[in-house]
């Protein structure tokens, strides 16, 4: 009986620990929602060792809370779980520095554990803090049993850097190097010597002289190529070099990119690199010409003369070029794109120690486009080379000898003979493609006269494409061809010949220059048209055209006058004669016509500017449009003045073009946001509508940034101290606005919003005392718009304060008085526009001085305001308070 009930009183005793458990089981359950902090800590106190070790690791999430968390860390290194003290240890690492006080307890941890997985983590530790008191046991530890925790004890000798490597950890550190260590030992001894001795000529000698040379380990060898990408060792050229040779494909291909990196800082690098490339094996053929793609054509480490640099890059250019013959392999497409680097680099700094090489690099790439027997795609590769060459504008003078791009183009119309079809197609496309563009590389214009014989050649073509894109080139060319006249004449005249119809075209344009002279008007009308849309290929016909502004007939004198304009500063020779016929001409359209001329050739000149301002008082309509018709209108006075006296012009089209001109000077002249705002405000201004859709097409395609950056531009070219436009726009543009933003019409209130929170948004370019004082009174206009009951501009003015950078304690109290409006008054858009400003507020609160502070005001309201019905309130506040509690958190990290 009485064992029956021992029996039973054991079950109940094991019902209820099994009870215990499954409450604990239930008690853990994932809720989906992260741990609280509170709950991790006194987990840390649990029974269960699963629990303890749970929050272990979730403490590393709570480094904000590090004054609670590291001592509780701190004493789980003492717990008997072997989990529980790792745990603790990783989540120390995620406080940082704030992990210090640890470190007593964790050399005491790292020399006396049982587990050679806490000493060897207690020492990694210890490393991350950099705790000098560490070094000892590093020391010692990289004689421990275990080659995890030797290991380890090295790479914290590493941590620890060049201030803590003391001859006897130096040593030690040496004596890991021995082979009969494991791998993973002597890389993270490699690793530690290059931290921490990577200016000791005698270690980095022994990591390269015994280590890279006969480590059996390629994981070693290629650590200690990594090191010498930044090595100062003084031979570490030579030995990267070496280690092109290297068995492992990882360590051949590690030397490539350090040598790509080095490029023309030694005499060796490229060509050394090159030459492995030429040798490469499929294991490493496509990485070594990635190496060659990046190779680095500018000096970095040093500052090599002329001569030096001449002599490398004439070793570059022979070793590319054996690379791109040698008929093998995926680097020769490299070095093809390196040596149209080179060409490229040569137009846009003309350097004389470049020349040679260009030149030999051009063969070299043309050689490969003509030779027959050389293989297709890379044919094809090497005459697309033309597309690098060709970008940019080049910086040499047109007289320069070498014209990498005017080479080119020769011998792109020499290869329409070729026999490859391919390749005469793809000449025919580049020629019809550069002939057809106005390219920025402008000295390959003056080689186009020499192709023409051979596209004439070309015509004769047995190949129906050739012979058309051949026909194509001379047309887009137009009187630069005019050579070709008579044959391109003869294929129009062929009867029933497949290009008659285009070389009747062709003819219209190569013979523009001889039909300007015609007898019929209608043909001159046509051949000025066709010169202006020649551009610069009509200059052969400038001074023709000229002659033609004397016309007796005034459609052909407009015809030519707009063509002469379409030339822009091709035509800088017609400019004289364009302002003799502006103030001569007596038919309006021609006058006109003379007037965009000037603008597409000299807009900035004086002449063309008085032109403009004559215009405007012309009799005809059509002339003042084009006088009031700015490209872009300098903001002197008399312009402005001038534009203003325009808009009430009896023509519409005059006002509306004047109005035009102004808006886009109100960032320029303090004369016109009084001009327009002084317009809006007459109620019976016929002007009104003209000057408010002006303002508001202004609005939509061009930022105030860009509005008031023109005026410190302005400032700077004219030597004028910062902001003096500005200020002065400033002072005449706030009592205008201010008195704009009371007026009864709602387009007047928000434009006048608008312009004045661009101008006061303008405290985030400027950093000028004066200036952003000079503000202040705007921002006060501004914030008083808040209490007023016109959403949109309250919703413009908030949009606009989210650039503001001036007394955010103004700003935060009117953004606070306005969410707290009796009665809910703002709508929910203008409240969501609220917490978008404080959240910006919060997020620049380190570039806007005096930002955090007022925002502490600010978390009571969002606290309360965190019970609000709305659910859309809510969750505003709190993005608010998330916003200020990371810009303090901010605050409080060193920049």
């Amino acid at each position: 009986m009485r064992g029956s009930a021992a029996r039973l009183g054991l079950l109940f005793l094991a019902l209820a620990a099994l009870g215990g458990f499954a409450w604990y089981l239930v008690g853990q359950r994932d809720t989906g929602e992260r741990p609280s902090f509170e709950s991790q800590i006194q987990g840390m106190e649990s029974w269960w060792a699963s629990t303890r070790r749970t929050a272990a690791a979730g403490l590393a999430q709570f480094t904000h809370k590090k004054a609670e968390a590291v001592p509780a860390l701190v004493k789980a290194l003492d717990d008997g779980d072997e989990e529980v003290r790792r745990n603790a240890l990783a989540s120390l690492q995620a406080f940082g520095s704030a992990a210090k006080p640890s470190i007593p307890k964790l050399l005491d941890l790292s020399n006396r554990d049982p587990s050679p997985a806490v000493r060897r983590e207690a020492l990694a530790v210890l490393a991350g803090l950099k705790a000098a008191e560490a070094g000892p046991l590093l020391i010692t530890a990289l004689g421990d049993p275990d080659p995890r925790t030797r290991a380890e004890a090295a790479r914290g000798l590493g941590l620890l850097g060049s201030k803590e490597a003391t001859p006897e950890a130096i040593e030690a550190l040496v004596g890991l190097l021995a082979s009969s260590q494991a791998d993973s030992v002597r890389i993270a001894a490699v690793e530690a010597l290059q931290a921490a001795a990577h200016d000791k000529e005698e270690v980095n000698r022994q990591l390269v002289e015994v280590v890279l040379a006969s480590d059996p380990s390629a994981a070693v060898r290629a650590q200690v190529m990594a090191g010498l990408r930044t090595a100062t060792y003084k031979d570490r050229v030579a030995a990267i070099i070496e280690g092109l040779d290297d068995s492992s494909p990882q360590v051949r291909l590690m030397a490539g990119g350090h040598l790509a990196r080095i490029g023309v800082d030694d005499d060796r690098a490229i060509p050394a690199l090159c030459q492995a490339a030429a040798k490469a094996d499929e294991a490493t053929d496509e990485g070594m010409a990635a190496n060659l793609e990046q190779v680095t054509l500018q000096p970095i480490d040093s500052k090599p003369d002329d001569e030096t640099l001449a002599r490398r890059f004439s070793a570059v250019a022979r070793e590319l070029k054996a690379v791109v013959e040698s008929k093998r392999g995926v680097s020769r497409g490299a070095a093809l794109n390196l040596l149209s680097r080179i060409i490229a680099t040569y137009k846009k700094t003309p350097k004389s120690y470049l020349a040679g090489p260009v030149k030999l690099g051009v063969e070299t790439i043309l050689e490969r486009v003509a030779d027959e027997t050389e293989d297709m795609p890379f044919r094809l590769q090497a005459i697309n080379q033309w597309t690098t060459i060709v970008a940019g504008a080049s910086a040499a003078e047109p007289n320069e000898t070498l014209q990498p791009s005017a080479v080119w183009l020769v011998r792109l119309a020499e290869l329409l003979k070729s026999p490859a079809e391919p390749i005469r197609a793809r000449a025919g496309e580049i020629l019809v493609d550069a002939s057809s563009k106005n390219l920025p590389d402008v000295s390959i214009r003056g080689v186009w006269k020499r192709t023409v014989p051979l596209l004439v050649e070309a015509l004769k073509s047995d190949d129906p494409k050739t012979a058309a894109a051949a026909l194509s080139v001379l047309q887009n060319l137009g009187p630069e061809a005019a050579a070709s006249l008579d044959a391109v004449r003869a294929l129009a005249a062929a009867d029933h010949g497949p290009l008659a119809p285009a070389a009747g075209q062709a003819v219209k344009r190569i013979g523009a220059l001889e039909d300007l002279k015609s007898k019929d008007p209608a043909v001159r009308i046509a051949a000025a048209e066709i010169l202006g849309d020649l551009a610069w290929r009509s200059a052969p016909a400038l001074p023709s055209l000229i002659e033609a502004l004397k016309d007796a007939d005034p459609k052909v004198r407009r015809a030519v006058a707009a063509a002469l304009g379409k030339l822009g500063g091709e035509a800088g020779s017609a400019l004289d004669p364009l302002k003799a016929q502006f103030h001569s001409e007596t038919v309006a359209q021609v006058k006109a016509a003379a007037l965009g001329a000037l603008d597409r050739i000299a807009p900035q000149d004086q002449a063309t500017i008085d032109a403009h301002l004559d215009a405007l008082r012309d009799a005809d309509s059509g002339v003042r449009l084009a006088g009031a018709t700015f490209p872009n209108p300098p903001p002197t006075d008399a312009v402005v003045q001038a534009l203003a006296t325009a808009l009430g012009d009896k023509t519409l089209e005059v006002g509306k073009a004047a109005a035009a001109g102004l808006v886009q000077l109100v960032g320029a002249s303090p004369l016109v946001i009084p001009i327009l705002f002084q317009t809006l405000g007459g109620e019976e201004d016929a002007r009104r509508p003209i000057v408010r859709d002006a303002l508001y097409a202004h609005i939509a395609e061009v930022t105030g940034a860009a509005d008031y950056g023109r005026s410190l531009r302005d400032d700077r070219a004219a030597k004028r101290p910062a902001d003096t436009t500005f200020r002065a726009i400033v002072a005449a543009s706030l009592p205008p606005l201010d008195k704009a933003l009371k007026s009864h019409d709602s387009d007047v209130r928000l434009l006048a919003a608008v312009f004045l929170g661009r101008l006061v948004a303008a405290s985030r370019i400027t950093r000028d005392a004066s200036t952003r004082k000079a503000l202040e009174p705007g921002l006060e206009a501004l914030l008083a718009t808040l209490g007023g009951d016109d959403s949109d501009v309250q919703t413009d003015v908030l949009e606009r304060l989210k650039e503001v950078r001036l007394q955010p304690e103004a700003i935060v109290a009117s953004l606070l008085k306005l969410l707290e409006k009796p009665g809910g008054g703002a709508s929910m858009e203008v409240r969501g526009e609220v917490f978008d400003v404080l959240v910006e507020l919060a997020q620049d609160a380190r570039a806007n001085p005096g930002a955090l502070e007022a925002l502490e005001d600010a978390e009571p309201v969002m606290i309360a305001v965190l019970g609000d019905q709305d659910a859309e309130v809510r969750a505003g506040a709190a993005r608010v308070l998330a916003a200020i509690g990371a810009a303090k958190a901010k605050a409080e990290t060193p920049k």
